[in-house]
């Protein structure tokens, strides 16, 4: 199966298409324009939209972020869960663990430059391939950052899944040692907020992403910082 990455400034990474529009098929990271992708006016409309409310506020207002509200839990709640499911034999299960030893990947993974005890724990993510190796194509981090609040790191190879991504010329800027690179803020007062950062290797996306219950302008210039960091780990 061929999987395509869409990625704009101010939409999560992942954007499931219509019937009637199909971005071009992609095994590598391709960058084109609006008019070249053919965007639904509908989209443009929205993605204006949205820009625009980045561009004012800083954020893109969610009156309910729930990913924000899993983070914030994620603490408490991960004890049990990695207690449950510790020793579980199924390479498949996706529930988080304690250690990356614990997930099968499909490639080598790297540690973060953070401190150990910060870890909450790690989640698969992705696809599970079997060839050329079997295993996760993706890995998630959960943990604590002094400044940034309840974090999560996301590297995924999309070329084990026999996959690519196609970026929108217009909202890529080059923030992450050069690599394109993607922010977004989303989020309320009464919700929290998510910090975003995402940049791309080729067809390797690492996705930061921070939750803090206050909107500081400041923490996206923070993350970034952080994500040239790892990317350079």
């Amino acid at each position: 199966m061929k999987k395509i990455l869409l990625s704009t400034l101010i939409f999560a990474p992942i954007i499931a298409f219509s019937d009637d529009w199909t971005p071009p098929v992609t095994h590598s990271l391709m960058i084109m324009s609006e008019k070249e992708l053919g965007t639904p006016k509908a989209l443009k409309e929205e993605n204006f939209n949205r820009q625009r409310e980045m561009t004012l506020n800083g954020y893109v207002n969610k009156e309910e972020n729930r990913y924000a509200q899993f983070l914030f839990g994620l603490k408490k709640n991960s004890f049990d869960e990695i207690r449950a499911f510790r020793g579980n034999s199924d390479p498949t299960d996706t529930h988080l663990k304690k250690s990356p030893n614990e997930i099968k990947l499909a490639f080598s993974y790297k540690k973060l430059p953070i401190n150990e005890k910060s870890i909450i724990g790690y989640a698969p993510i992705g696809s599970y391939v079997e060839k050329p190796k079997e295993g996760w194509n993706g890995i998630k981090t959960f943990f604590e950052k002094d400044g940034l609040g309840i974090c999560a790191y996301e590297f995924t190879d999309l070329k084990l899944s026999n996959g690519g991504v196609i970026l929108e010329k217009e909202k890529v800027k080059y923030s992450v040692n050069n690599k394109p690179t993607l922010t977004l803020v989303e989020g309320s007062e009464s919700s929290g907020y998510v910090y975003s950062v995402t940049w791309y290797n080729d067809t390797k996306v690492s996705q930061l992403d921070c939750a803090s219950k206050s909107f500081n302008k400041d923490s996206i210039d923070k993350m970034i910082q952080f994500a040239k960091q790892i990317d350079k780990n």
